[in-house]
Order: structure tokens, then C-alpha cells, then sequence
């Protein structure tokens, strides 16, 4: 239960970490266009990985009035992210793809705190 809150709390800022750190592979190491693409591919498949682990929570889990705050201060901090890189002003926010995950996580978090405010219902 516990462990599920806390998978809840942190896989986007691992997602968001995982796309920061690909970013600084390819700027700051000599790759080829090769193994640029290949990055890009690893990113996109542990990404989505990360991000699918969610599902395996239990309904019970996303109904406890803890897990809705964790979305709800997710979806803002999400939503904060993703209007300081649109706004540009931290320098890292010009990391390729960091405004697609971080809008791809807003939506899915949105879509996490819809089945958590259900009653009585399975999505």
C-alpha cells in the first residue's frame, strides 16, 4: 500500500529525471547519429514503462484521500513544469521532448485523479 503511494509520488519526476539526463548524454558526449536515435529509443521504451507501472495499482489505493493529494500536487507541479519550460526560464527546459512527457504525464495524472474521484464504479 505504502509502496504503491510512493510509485504514485515519484515515477514522473523519474520520467522527467530519465528524459534530463538522456538530454545530457547526447549534448555532452560525442555520439553518433546512430547511437542518438538508439538513446531516443531506450528513453521512449523505459518511459513508458515507468509510466504503465502505474496501472498496477490497486483501485483501493487511488481512492484514499492520501493518493489524491499526491495526484493533485503532481498534476500542479506537472502543470508548473511544463509553464516555466514554455515560458523558458530554467536553462534545462530546453531538453528535447521534456514539454511532450511533462504535457503526457499532466494528461495521464488528470486521467489518474478522474479514477480516483469515482464512486463505487470500475474504470
Amino acid at each position: 500500500m505504502k509502496a504503491d503511494l510512493v510509485r504514485i509520488a515519484l515515477i514522473p519526476y523519474f520520467v522527467l529525471l530519465l528524459v534530463i539526463c538522456n538530454w545530457n548524454v547526447k549534448l555532452y558526449s560525442a555520439v553518433t547519429l546512430n547511437s542518438f536515435y538508439f538513446l531516443e529509443y531506450i528513453l521512449f521504451i523505459f518511459c513508458g514503462l515507468a509510466i504503465a507501472r502505474l496501472m498496477d495499482v490497486s483501485q483501493s489505493t487511488y481512492r484514499q484521500k492520501s493518493a489524491r493529494i499526491i495526484i493533485i500536487v503532481n498534476l500542479v507541479v506537472l502543470l508548473g513544469f511544463f509553464l516555466l519550460g514554455f515560458l523558458r526560464i530554467f536553462v534545462f527546459f530546453d531538453v528535447r521532448y521534456f514539454y511532450q512527457i511533462s504535457f503526457l504525464l499532466f494528461g495521464y495524472y488528470v486521467y489518474l485523479l478522474v479514477i480516483s474521484l469515482r464512486k463505487g464504479e470500475n474504470p
